[in-house]
């Protein structure tokens, strides 16, 4: 009996690499695996020298293996759209808090007026370059967990912000100086 060549002993994984390559380990795991079992039952059959069956498991096994780069080019662009769409809701209560900031600037309020909640505003800004660095770099379920972190971060910021205006108005009413008593009226002759 002649023996088979080499590359039929060992079936071959191009369709596994390009999958891998397209980070289905990360974005279409259940799949990945699959196409792993399928590659691997493939081997286990050309050691039985069960060739067709080989043959068929390798077949599934890069049908396999091409679904699940689809699901993951498909998943990590979900992940990078749902990033992104919470990176813009945060920037919208960016914005919103620079609006009632600046309404309280025109109305001449001190920066200390918000020295309270200054210090969430901060850390949400950082949170959200980090996240927004992270979707550059390409790591986006890192930043889409991040974002969805920090939007429950930034809920309610630009309330506080409008509460510590009205807070800091209420403490120092305009026209009158603190601890002054009203001078008294004029009676007229």
């Amino acid at each position: 009996m002649t023996s088979l060549p080499r590359a039929r002993s060992r079936p071959r994984r191009p369709a596994l690499d390009k999958a891998r390559q397209a980070e289905a380990e990360r974005f279409a795991p259940e799949r990945f695996r699959e196409a792993q079992s399928a590659l691997e039952n493939a081997r286990q059959q050309v050691q039985a020298r069960d060739y067709r069956g080989a043959l068929s498991s390798a077949n599934a096994a890069a049908e396999r293996s091409r679904s699940a780069a689809t699901a993951a080019v498909a998943a990590r662009t979900l992940a990078r759209s749902a990033a992104e769409v919470a990176l813009a809701e945060l920037q919208a209560v960016l914005d919103d808090v620079a609006a009632v900031r600046q309404e309280a600037e025109q109305a001449k309020l001190p920066a200390e007026a918000f020295a309270e909640v200054e210090p969430r505003l901060e850390s949400l800004k950082a949170g959200l370059d980090a996240a927004q660095e992270q979707v550059d770099a390409g790591d986006v379920l890192a930043a889409q967990a991040a974002a969805l972190e920090l939007k429950s971060q930034g809920a309610g910021l630009a309330d506080a912000f409008r509460q510590a205006r009205t807070a800091w108005e209420e403490a120092h009413p305009k026209g009158k100086a603190r601890g002054a008593k009203p001078a008294p009226k004029k009676s007229p002759r």
